[in-house]
């Protein structure tokens, strides 16, 4: 179902449409979206250098005077003109940045004081329902339909669109209930089938806005940053490690959030360290968004991590919604359930986003000394860059760089079995010291050399050194065989 307001008459059309509402009477998505959403959306009229002229859309985001649309649009462009639904025109200046392998751009028009659209850099999950503006037979509109599943292709993650999605959506925004762009329509041949896709909301992110506009005619084909502006490798490294630490220790610290909120834990409110690690993910974001190089390994890896980052946020702010949500209701009721459950998802997608990258990594970290002073134990393992050797889950959580403070110890676990806690940290067993720099994965290659046995250990528990004895079973359990 659609709802269009027609060009000479836009402004009252919308009022009209806000308040009957007719586009998504059948949805859950609210009335009053397209006066929220349009008066941000322009139609694009695109003279190439050839003399062609080609239409498409695009809308206002990031900041004032910067529209977002599809790069393969306006990449041949001599001249851009954009329309708003009013009828108002404004000439479109040039290119601020762009990404080609994911046909996205950021565009400079000539325009101050409209409302930007914010964007949700969150992961768009199979059935979410969202809007599609676009433009038919001149007029400007949205279109319902839903997120389908996620494809790769070509390397880029794309989201499918289930819906009838109009020619005149290209470059335009996809957008949730709430208004927020989650994504950039694109129309891709896919088996020989024109398919309409969203490019995640947070591959536009990852463009830099207050990079100098590029004139139509003089942007290059691959724009390299003059020299003097370029990142030191040494630097580039170090954010990008820094920032696959920020990722995990999240992750990890949103693992034993949701154990401790667990019954009536959420009551208690969002643990402090939520809010401390999150902040850690926006200095890491806004580090690696910085990066300026000619190093297109280096460039794949961080636009990536961008979106990794974001994602990461967006699951730690479901996270905190659903226990403020709680906390409010005073119940675990469904909608801090469906905050959880989005939170838990968006964290199961991230782990695809790191596996993909893997053979980038790879690379990375057998150049890069510095790469490389990111990444203990643990975090190789996290990055797909080492196999675990111990051969068995020993049920606890740790970070990346303290492995032996055990942040959590899952009930019935090999680890709370043999006598470890939540909070221990473990200084020895049978006599063999471990500290920060050591792998939790020796730890298991003892244990599976004393079965059966008693062996001393030191643990630090409640503040004190503490000796204890550890029971080893007689065999792993058999449900404990795997990789941790």
């Amino acid at each position: 179902m659609t709802d269009f307001a027609r060009r000479p008459f836009a402004l009252l059309a919308l009022a009209v449409l806000a308040a009957a509402g007719p586009a998504f009477s059948q949805s859950p998505l609210p009335a009053d979206l397209s006066g929220r959403v349009l008066p941000s959306f322009v139609e694009l009229r695109v003279q190439a250098a050839d003399g062609r002229t080609a239409l498409g859309t695009g809308f206002l985001a990031v900041k004032d005077g910067v529209l977002a649309t599809a790069w393969r649009l306006v990449k041949d462009a001599k001249a851009v003109v954009a329309r708003f639904p009013n009828g108002e025109e404004f000439e479109c200046s040039g290119v601020v940045d762009k990404d080609e392998k994911r046909n996205v751009a950021l565009v400079r028009i000539k325009v101050f004081g409209r409302p930007v659209l914010k964007m949700e850099p969150a992961e768009l999950l199979p059935g979410t329902p969202v809007a599609v503006a676009a433009v038919k037979d001149g007029a400007f509109g949205l279109v319902a339909a839903s997120a389908g599943e996620a494809a790769v292709l070509d390397g880029v993650r794309l989201v499918r669109l289930a819906g009838e999605v109009p020619d005149g959506a290209y470059g335009g925004p996809v957008v949730d209930a709430a208004g927020s762009v989650v994504g950039l329509t694109v129309v891709l041949q896919v088996e020989g089938k024109a398919e309409a896709l969203a490019v995640p909301a947070a591959y536009v992110l990852g463009l830099d806005a207050s990079l100098q506009t590029q004139a139509w005619g003089a942007v290059p084909a691959a724009a390299a940053a003059p020299a003097a502006n370029l990142t030191a490798l040494d630097e580039i490294d170090a954010r990008l490690g820094r920032g696959f630490l920020a990722v995990a220790e999240d992750d990890i610290c949103l693992t034993w959030a949701n154990e401790i909120t667990r019954g009536y834990g959420f009551q208690s409110g969002v643990p402090e360290a939520v809010y401390r690690l999150q902040q850690g993910l926006d200095a890491a974001m806004a580090a690696v968004g910085e990066i300026r190089t000619d190093s297109e390994l280096r460039l794949r890896v961080g636009r990536a991590l961008v979106q990794i980052l974001a994602n990461q946020k967006a699951a730690s702010e479901n996270f905190i919604r659903a226990v403020v949500v709680g906390q409010q209701a005073k119940s675990w009721d469904a909608q801090s359930q469906d905050a959880q459950k989005r939170s838990n998802s968006i964290r199961q997608g991230i782990r695809g986003q790191i596996a993909a990258l893997k053979a980038d990594l790879k690379t990375l970290e057998a150049e890069s000394a510095k790469f490389r002073e990111f990444l203990p134990f643990e975090q190789r393992y996290n990055l797909g860059l080492a196999e675990r050797s111990g051969g068995f889950r020993l049920g606890i959580n740790s970070y990346p760089n303290n492995p032996f403070y055990l942040l959590i110890v899952a009930a019935g676990s090999v680890a709370q079995k043999i006598g470890l806690r939540p909070g221990d940290t473990i200084v020895s067993v049978g006599g063999r010291a471990f500290g920060v720099t050591d792998d939790i994965e020796e730890l298991k290659l003892l244990i599976k050399s004393n079965l059966g046995k008693t062996v001393p250990a030191v643990v630090e528990r409640g503040g004190k050194t503490q000796d204890i004895k550890l029971k080893i079973p007689k065999a792993i359990p058999a449900d404990a065989l795997t990789t941790d």
